[in-house]
């Protein structure tokens, strides 16, 4: 069985599940349904992989005292391996809101004071297991830490994974696919076109690159090459939420197998378009 190391996003979330599109400022929205699950891109796309058939290992930010069992139990129900991820007294952990009205979701968090401000919340790559695996899935947001993590992926020679990095990120340079979003590239590059950004990422790209822009055709390509574009599979969209992180596990998978370049994105595009909504896991609502 071919083994995913993951190192990234691992976090805790309550979804609600509007009836109608999200309400303008100062009105009312009536929620159909309500969630407890595990989000982030590391623990969704670790689900996606397990029930593809892989053996997954994942290491991120740090569970709190209030989350972790949750995490742990419904990771643990798809046989993903959690004993990397630690759990340090007095630390909460990081929690979610997410509101989705079908077509879009938006998050309530405080990442910055929760995660990002102050010391360290999360662990430096175990060197043993990513040694160990087959392909590697790593976040950029863990920073230089994740670098260091790409860095010691591409020195075992692992085929790597990234995403949602900025156009002059040493990320590009080890990664064999990064997939960046449209969404990603309005908070990382704020003000700049897709059209000037697009030649940045391709030349210093080591890989393949992909632009995703949710419903409208991705554009893909590699350093000295045209952007090809690609349509996305028409779906009744019931939910967008995971559904990045879906596309990105696709990717990894993808780059398993012997394919060409359009096949592995056609691949994590189907991932994304048939990726399921949020159901019950041993009494726990996950993906």
């Amino acid at each position: 069985m071919a083994r995913a190391f993951l190192y990234g996003m691992v976090v805790s979330s309550t979804v609600l599940h509007l009836r109608q599109p999200y309400p303008k400022a100062d009105s009312y929205a009536e929620v159909g349904q309500r969630f407890r699950m595990v989000s982030g891109e590391t623990a969704n796309a670790a689900i996606v992989l397990a029930r593809l058939g892989l053996d997954c290992v994942v290491q991120g930010n740090w569970p709190g005292e209030e989350n972790g069992d949750l995490i742990r139990r419904v990771l643990g129900s798809y046989g993903i391996d959690t004993r990397l991820l630690t759990t340090r007294p007095g630390y909460a952990g990081m929690d979610e809101l997410v509101v989705s009205d079908g077509s879009t979701r938006t998050v309530f968090a405080s990442y910055k004071e929760l995660l990002f401000e102050g010391p360290r919340r999360w662990d430096a790559v175990n060197e043993q297991a990513l040694a160990q695996a087959d392909v590697c899935l790593i976040d950029p947001q863990f920073n230089e830490l994740s670098i260091e993590a790409a860095r010691k992926a591409r020195a075992l020679s692992k085929q790597v994974v990234g995403i949602d990095c900025t156009a002059d990120s040493e990320m590009l340079e080890l990664c064999d696919v990064v997939a960046v979003s449209e969404e990603s590239l309005g908070w990382l590059h704020p003000g700049e076109t897709f059209e000037n950004l697009a030649p940045r990422y391709l030349t210093k790209a080591r890989g393949l690159m992909v632009f995703t822009f949710g419903a409208k055709p991705m554009f893909y390509g590699r350093k000295g090459q045209a952007l090809k574009s690609m349509p996305v599979f028409k779906v009744d969209t019931k939910d967008t939420l995971g559904a990045g992180d879906t596309f990105k596990a696709g990717l990894g998978y993808g780059l398993l197998q012997p394919w060409k370049d359009e096949q592995r994105i056609r691949f994590a595009a189907a991932c994304a378009a048939c990726h399921a909504p949020p159901s019950t896991v041993n009494g726990c609502p996950a993906y």
